[in-house]
């Protein structure tokens, strides 16, 4: 595969968080005594954390503002990844390969800066990286492709040569509509089946231990 540059997704693609964002919407409402009314977790969970906090405001804490809940679920969340998320298998092992290739490799993560770092320097990969971008700072999320633009810009790379990992379906169609190629990696709490995934992108990978897929 002839590529210049590697945009990874953090959550489900080189670390294994999912499961516990999977359930975060409803667990931070019963946290703060609130029932929630809808299937939240579902209907949040493809959203920014700044959408998902903008909108669980206007339901069920209209006297908060957004940044008040983004601060909430932040600290719910951070000591996981400072202390506890792991590395999916084969994740460190495709680094070290592309950086022997001297191809350069940013994150574009939906989760917060300080926790992702964290998460990355306690697994001991941040050094693999040019940047960490998330989607707060491109001010939308996965469902438009601006942090993976802003991560591209970054690397000095064109879509059509920057490759993006990615485990869930609708940011995988978000980087494939914009001319990016698309590596799928399976996550178990992705909701869209595997053929739908592998179908949406150009490789499809059950794991990252696959890297002879990618790299033949």
């Amino acid at each position: 595969m002839n590529i210049d540059g590697v945009i990874f997704d953090l959550d489900g693609t080189l670390i294994d968080s999912t499961t516990a964002w999977k359930t975060l919407p409803s667990d931070y409402l019963r946290s703060r005594g609130l029932t929630p009314l809808t299937d939240v977790d579902e209907e949040l969970k493809d959203l920014s954390m700044k959408q998902a906090a903008e909108i669980i405001r206007d339901r069920y804490e209209p006297q908060r503002t957004a940044d008040e809940i983004t601060a909430d679920i932040i600290d719910m969340m951070s000591g996981f990844y400072r202390d506890r998320v792991q590395l999916k298998p084969g994740a460190e092992r495709l680094l070290q390969m592309l950086k022997e290739r001297a191809i350069p490799m940013c994150v574009a993560t939906a989760s917060d800066i300080t926790m992702a770092e964290n998460a990355m320097r306690r697994n001991g990969i941040l050094e693999y990286f040019d940047g960490v971008f998330t989607t707060a700072q491109a001010g939308c999320g996965k469902d438009r492709p601006d942090v993976y633009d802003m991560a591209r810009a970054h690397m000095g790379t064109r879509a059509e040569r920057t490759a993006v990992f990615e485990d869930a379906l609708y940011a995988i169609n978000t980087a494939k509509a914009a001319g990016y190629t698309v590596i799928a990696v399976y996550d178990p709490y992705e909701s869209a089946s595997k053929q739908q995934v592998a179908r949406a992108a150009d490789i499809y990978l059950d794991s990252l231990k696959d890297t002879e897929v990618v790299f033949k």
